[in-house]
């Protein structure tokens, strides 16, 4: 059940991402935000699989979870952080 979670996400992120760039970013930069996007996804989901292997080996489930739904926590209050900045900036012009 699990596996099924994590797959509707990954397709949710990876669908809504390059909608977000792109109305947020100049139109000269797209084609290369995007490149280097692909690049880096490319290249650090590999270590991530050790890395998290290392974790589950050395520490166990629960403490892996943990940091899992950590990191998630972190992800969102810098989304949310990124969220109100935008509506003061948005806020600030328009004024």
């Amino acid at each position: 059940m699990t596996s099924f979670y994590k797959f509707i996400n990954h397709v949710k992120v990876l669908t809504k991402e390059g909608v977000y760039l792109a109305n947020n970013s100049p139109a000269s930069h797209r084609g290369r935000i995007q490149g280097v996007l692909i690049t880096l996804r490319s290249l650090l989901l590999m270590p991530s699989f050790v890395l998290i292997g290392y974790v589950i080996d050395t520490f166990g489930y629960s403490v892996t979870w943990s940091l899992v739904i950590a990191m998630a926590m972190c992800a969102s209050i810098g989304m949310f952080l990124l969220s109100m900045r935008k509506k003061t900036r948005l806020a600030a012009t328009s004024s």
